[in-house]
């Protein structure tokens, strides 16, 4: 009854009103009672159009079916034809005379724009309370289950980011993949937090998670694991690096990603030159790869052994200078930026899930995370240092006191989730739209408001930061 056509035509309204005494049921037929009785002498369902068609135009079951088809598709021709039959049965049945038959059919051709059928509200209506009761008790199974459910609808990434979102404002931890714990699904933890699905990260599938599983006990190192780089296959290796899904090997992931480079090899094309880092020579690599000493995860071991390449001449002569080469980019130890490890969690899992660009600013007291703010009562105000997601941008309308005059509604986030379609009037959006460029972290004083029963945070004042 909150779909278009019933608010269109007040059947909303009319339900509303008999239902609360305001206003008498009336029926045009006394025949008509115990199929509209429970729903305020409104037509509502297709099974009741279908019941009045037999029970009062002689239908078969078959025929009421066509009936419910016409109207489902809406097609003129085919309503004029079961309008031809309703009246030339009503017409033999007399259960109810030509004009109560035009006027009940007048209903159904009205019905044609909303009604759907009762089992599919059942349905919808079953699912949505057993959903809700899940969310209030269990949310921790609840968001667990919905995610591993995520690759189903038609944009998976979109979809992860608003659950993982929605879970972090409900006070539901997700954890970054972790490549030793090895689940293919997003799994819960002995702490009641959620963790990331490997087969969810960029580039890493299925397959990949089998071969990860074969090569488990070597995982317990970040040797071990580069040892298996080649069964694992660079790029698969590289996106869990990128994605953090390798952090459990206490190293930072630039470091991880050097040595990666240094041994295997890397290429880098971009607009202005190509950066080429040379791999070891099949027999280098051979030697290497078999000598690995897994230790405590310090790039020393490499430097040794790519010295002990030189000094028992595993490589030809011409490659000592390449090899020097390596041993000199080893030794300085590469630290990660929250900037960048952003950057390529929003890439590899499709949000960040370890840090938040947020987390290099000195937070006052007094100011607010989204969390606070989802969770506060309206009329409350409030200060947030957030990173700025996406901008979309409208234009007030034709009949507003300014029209035709540029607005916009944002979504931000921190570490303790996202918000929503937060709204900047044109006052405050022509004079901070620079600010509003995706990635920026901004100060946002922000005002919660209600109306109509709806809450809307609305930005009063911005200030860029990075």
């Amino acid at each position: 009854l909150i779909r278009p056509g019933p608010l269109e035509s007040n059947q909303s309204d009319v339900y509303v009103n008999r239902k609360f005494g305001r206003e008498d049921t009336v029926y045009t037929s006394p025949s008509l009672l115990p199929i509209l009785e429970n729903t305020q002498g409104v037509l509502v369902f297709q099974e009741q159009m279908m019941r009045i068609c037999k029970e009062l135009a002689g239908f078969s079951d078959v025929e009421a079916e066509l009936a419910r088809k016409a109207c489902g598709k809406k097609l003129p021709e085919e309503m004029a034809k079961v309008k031809t039959m309703f009246m030339e049965g009503a017409a033999k049945t007399g259960v109810i005379n030509e004009e109560q038959a035009q006027e009940i059919f007048g209903w159904i051709e009205t019905s044609v724009r909303y009604s759907f059928n009762k089992s599919h509200g059942v349905g919808y209506g079953m699912t949505s309370y057993f959903c809700a009761y899940q969310k209030v008790h269990y949310p921790t199974e609840f968001y667990c289950s919905w995610l591993n459910f995520s690759h189903c609808k038609p944009e998976p990434k979109e979809e992860v980011y608003k659950l993982v979102q929605d879970a972090k404002l409900h006070g539901i931890d997700i954890l970054p993949p972790d490549v030793q714990r090895g689940n293919v699904n997003f799994e819960i933890t002995k702490e009641r937090t959620v963790i990331f699905g490997l087969p969810y990260i960029r580039n890493v599938g299925q397959a990949s998670v089998k071969t990860l599983k074969k090569v488990k006990d070597k995982l317990e190192t970040w040797e071990g694991f580069f040892k298996s780089v080649p069964k694992i296959k660079r790029n698969v290796a590289e996106s869990l690096v990128k994605s953090g899904a390798c952090d459990c090997y206490k190293l930072s992931r630039n470091e991880m990603l050097k040595q990666l480079h240094i041994i295997y090899g890397y290429t880098h094309k971009d607009a202005d030159n190509t950066n080429v880092t040379r791999p070891l020579s099949p027999k280098e690599l051979g030697f290497f790869l078999d000598n690995i000493r897994e230790n405590d995860g310090t790039p020393n071991s490499f430097k040794e052994l790519l010295q002990t390449i030189i000094d028992t001449k595993v490589c030809v002569k011409k490659r000592i200078p390449v090899l020097e080469e390596k041993i000199e980019a080893l030794e300085k130890l590469l630290q990660d930026t929250n900037k960048q490890k952003v950057i390529w969690e929003k890439i590899y899992l499709g949000l960040n899930l370890s840090c938040s660009a947020v987390d290099d600013i000195e937070i006052g007291e007094e100011t607010s995370t989204c969390r606070d703010i989802f969770n506060a009562l309206p009329k409350t105000k409030a200060t947030l240092h957030a990173v700025v997601d996406k901008v979309r941008e409208r234009l007030t309308s034709a009949k507003a006191k300014t029209p035709n005059r540029q607005y916009a509604y944002l979504s931000v986030s921190d570490n303790t989730g996202a918000l929503d379609n937060l709204v900047c009037w044109p006052e405050n959006y022509e004079k901070h739209k620079m600010s509003f460029q995706e990635g920026n972290v901004v100060t946002l004083s922000l005002y919660k408001d209600s109306w109509k029963d709806r809450t809307q945070l609305i930005v009063n004042k911005v200030e860029l930061i990075g």
